[in-house]
């Protein structure tokens, strides 16, 4: 978050101290580059006049990038008297070159790790199932972190994780300005690479990946007192995607508005 930002939102405490004050640390799901329209704007629009919203978010931020924002998260914490912390974080972990390392094709050979239990027939030849679980492990470690700032530097403070909705990996890029800007495509190449051939499987391997990581954040809400979970994997149609891992303007304000909105009333209602 740059100097100006955080003088904006330290106005805005003063002239309105009795609002919510809300810190979203994250990704490009919370600033999307040259769009007017992403998570936090809408979030911001829905609550206009009922909440203060930070933004400390930087697209394409894996959460080893990420994690070199905690030292201004453990700052800003309690400095600014943070009421809400919303993470975005994860989503580059699974997609693009990190989505490479947890990938094979169907001749190469399998470590199970963990994984007793049978699964997909579709997992079991494209992914690998003992880098993704170690992988999922400790990015299960770097949300904790988050949480166990939150419980030395600001304790009151409520924390708000989301799952990413189910992605598109139909090999569409990301542009901007005419085609000036471009980024991706994150998903596609590297299915395709691991010998997935049909967009219906490339989809399914996309959706089983999201559950897994779904499923680590339902952990950590269900240890952890004051840590909320937005699941919004189905929120968004197959016609709300504008590449393969952003929705279209109309994707994410269903997504603020319907899967949201309801668990950010129920946060503030218990401030």
């Amino acid at each position: 978050m740059n100097a100006q930002a955080l003088q904006r939102f330290i106005r805005a405490t003063y002239k309105d101290p009795a609002l919510p004050r809300v810190y979203c640390l994250g990704d490009s799901w919370f600033q999307l580059p040259l769009k007017p329209v992403d998570l936090h704007k809408q979030l911001r629009g829905l609550f206009a006049g009922d909440a203060i919203f930070a933004n400390n978010a930087v697209p394409g931020r894996t959460t080893a990038e990420l994690k070199q924002q905690f030292p201004a998260l453990t700052q800003h914490l309690g400095a600014l008297e943070i009421d809400v912390l919303l993470v975005s974080m994860g989503g580059n972990d699974i997609a693009g070159h990190e989505l490479a390392e947890y990938l094979k094709r169907p001749d190469e050979p399998q470590n199970r790790g963990p994984y007793t239990a049978p699964l997909p027939a579709i997992v079991e030849s494209h992914v690998r199932l003992a880098t993704f679980h170690s992988a999922m492990n400790t990015l299960e470690e770097d949300f904790q972190r988050v949480i166990d700032i939150r419980d030395k530097f600001r304790r009151p403070c409520k924390v708000v994780l989301h799952s990413y909705a189910y992605p598109m990996p139909n090999g569409r890029r990301a542009t901007r300005l005419g085609g000036i800007f471009k980024a991706g495509p994150w998903l596609k190449p590297h299915l395709v690479a691991a010998g997935l051939k049909t967009l219906a499987d490339k989809k399914a391997l996309m959706r089983w990946l999201v559950d897994e990581f779904h499923a680590r954040l339902e952990r950590l809400a269900q240890r952890n007192s004051e840590v909320f979970l937005v699941d919004s994997r189905r929120a968004v149609q197959d016609s709300e995607w504008s590449d393969e891992i952003h929705p279209t303007d109309a994707g994410y304000e269903r997504i603020a508005r319907d899967y949201w909105q309801p668990v950010l009333m129920r946060v503030f209602a218990g401030l």
